[in-house]
């Protein structure tokens, strides 16, 4: 709990002197969270974005607590010749109602964002507005975590310590 205080504190204190501009969701990137087929769409889904890098390429990147996994566009992993593997086939549902199906993923799919590296096991799919999004699994892999999502502000754990990114 005092770990908690602090980080509170630590983030009111670096408030002032960050200046974060925050977006607010439009209609055109809520379609872009993928849930089971048969999840409730009552819960409420919280996202940010964020800026990263795979390679010396910049990628846009959704976080979406309301996402069951990590996907990456099938765009960017013709254009950077990202290796994949044939994996078991599954349908995802958009939030838009759409069906989405993927039969391969990007293993071990390396990227980077604010100088901190993670490594992501990636399923490949057709997405429009992001070339990645981050959902479930990689939240509960970099556990505990803080956000504020007015902000933009997220603090994760990588390699047990506490890690702070800013969204955009």
């Amino acid at each position: 709990m005092l770990e908690e205080l602090w980080d509170a504190l630590d983030l009111a204190a670096s408030n002032k002197s960050i200046d974060i501009q925050s977006e607010d969701l439009t209609a055109e990137d809520s379609v872009c969270a993928l849930q089971w087929p048969q999840s409730d769409r009552s819960v409420k889904r919280n996202t940010l974005k964020l800026l990263a890098r795979i390679g010396k390429h910049q990628v846009l990147v959704l976080v979406d607590s309301g996402s069951v996994g990590t996907f990456v566009s099938d765009k960017l992993v013709s254009t950077l010749g990202l290796p994949i593997e044939l994996c078991q086939p599954a349908t995802f549902k958009a939030t838009d109602g759409g069906q989405m199906q993927f039969s391969e993923r990007a293993p071990a799919l390396q990227w980077c964002v604010q100088g901190h590296k993670f490594k992501s096991d990636a399923r490949v799919l057709n997405l429009q507005c992001y070339d990645m999004i981050l959902g479930e699994d990689w939240l509960e892999a970099v556990s505990p975590i803080w956000v504020d999502y007015k902000t933009k502000h997220i603090r994760v754990t990588l390699n047990g310590k506490r890690v702070a990114l800013c969204g955009i």
